[in-house]
């Protein structure tokens, strides 16, 4: 009777050390011209235990582009704060069942027409991957329209690009390296996959069309994307 006691006592501690999570979008694609707030968020599948986790924003710059502000409410209720930009790693913790709302306040105002602005959000718990989700945001002049997509694994910025091309891949997926390429097949460079946002210097390649092929450990291709170069 006491293996049974300690056996069910030992799972409900994993289960309380083990809290998951799922995000509503990998990626969020929004268009505004001003000012406006751009909504993501994450959801506490556990109905036993509380989800303790942190996060931190990274503001990607872009000419005329700013974020006033950034709230991590809970549920839409007063549970959570809001904060002024720029601001560190921060603590938020969300009950058994329950969302979390990031709302990110934008401003285009002095930014150029169909420019495009990036913002993302590292989220880190125990006994889970580290997620980022994203926030594309575009000076639409005609005002806000928005579209989300799920399944933006790998994302790469800005596209087109000129020098330096910006690739952050959701390390969920198990990708171990990527390659790029041209059109004809040439291979430019193969990187290893290592954690946040990397940077690849592309000033000495010739402008066109580039894919970009994710792999995991075994050389499996698990993603392509395809950019252009300016």
């Amino acid at each position: 009777m006491k293996k049974i006691v300690f056996l069910l006592s030992f799972c409900f501690l994993a289960l309380q050390g083990f809290a998951q999570y799922t995000v509503a979008h990998d990626t969020v694609y929004a268009g505004l011209n001003g000012t406006a707030d751009v909504h993501n968020g994450i959801t506490n599948t556990s109905n036993l235990s509380s989800l303790n986790i942190t996060w931190q924003g990274t503001l990607f710059p872009s000419t005329g582009w700013t974020v006033s502000g950034i709230c991590d409410l809970v549920n839409g209720s007063s549970q959570g704060n809001c904060y002024n930009w720029p601001l560190g790693q921060t603590a938020l913790t969300i009950p058994p069942g329950l969302s979390a709302d990031f709302k990110v306040s934008f401003d285009n105002s002095a930014a150029p027409v169909n420019s495009v602005c990036y913002f993302s959000i590292l989220i880190t718990t125990a006994g889970s991957a580290n997620k980022t989700i994203w926030y594309r945001v575009t000076k639409d002049p005609l005002g806000i329209t928005s579209m989300n997509r799920v399944s933006d694994a790998v994302v790469i910025f800005p596209n087109p690009s000129r020098d330096i091309v910006n690739i952050a891949i959701d390390p969920t997926i198990g990708a171990k390296s990527f390659m790029i390429s041209n059109l004809i097949g040439r291979t430019i460079g193969v990187y290893n996959v290592s954690g946040g946002v990397q940077k690849i210097d592309m000033d000495d390649a010739p402008t066109g069309v580039y894919f970009l092929r994710v792999c995991d450990a075994q050389g499996k291709v698990l993603e392509t994307k395809k950019f252009t170069h300016l």
